[in-house]
């Protein structure tokens, strides 16, 4: 067994899917802009969209991927949600089929700062968000649902948030990016249709 293994469990799997819980807090709500070296890009810092679906625009990502703007301005607008980060990208897979791949992820709490202290919480929340996502046959799409613990959240050392990467695959750059963004769009519709349902897990 690997390191990565024992940090994390699988908690439920299957074609297409993943819900993983991580033992190893990773980040914190909220969180300064900072540069990646090895990336050699920038981390913008955490903007608070709480009820400000108007701010979503300022968000550098979002306004590179239409979906994922979507996806942010469902969650600023949800009376249980939030989200504190979020990102995207599309690589080459040298020697897989399909070769491209474009994945998304985005980071979400619950707005009552008790709720995100049970991780089980966030199990349940994946398993509505991944059985209101609408099969499809138009594209090659698959899903990370990971409960993981936050460094701190608003100064509480006892919370979880929900990373839910949206994936899409593709024989080019372009259809992966195409099916990455159908499954942003499915995750923000499905969050959307089952609100709620999400009040219930609450």
């Amino acid at each position: 067994m690997s390191e990565d293994d024992d940090d994390k469990e699988i908690v439920l799997q299957g074609n297409g899917f993943s819900i993983v819980k991580l033992k190893q807090p990773g980040t914190m709500v909220p969180y300064p802009a900072r540069s990646i070296p090895v990336e050699g890009r920038l981390n913008y810092g955490w903007l608070d969209l709480r009820g400000r679906p108007d701010l979503v625009d300022q968000v550098p990502e979002a306004r590179e991927i239409p979906a994922l703007a979507k996806l942010l301005r469902v969650l600023a607008t949800s009376p249980t949600l939030m989200s504190s980060a979020c990102e995207h990208g599309v690589f080459y897979r040298e020697g897989l089929d399909p070769p491209w791949q474009g994945g998304s992820f985005v980071v979400i709490e619950f707005l009552e700062e008790e709720d995100n202290t049970n991780s089980d919480r966030f199990v349940d929340l994946a398993k509505s968000v991944l059985g209101g996502i609408k099969p499809t046959e138009a594209h090659h799409i698959g899903f990370d649902m990971i409960v993981e613990p936050l460094k701190t959240f608003f100064g509480r050392a006892d919370c979880f948030a929900l990373m839910i990467r949206s994936l899409g695959l593709g024989s080019t750059e372009k259809e992966a990016v195409a099916a990455m963004e159908h499954a942003i769009n499915a995750v923000a519709e499905s969050l959307q249709r089952n609100r709620p349902e999400a009040k219930k897990i609450i």
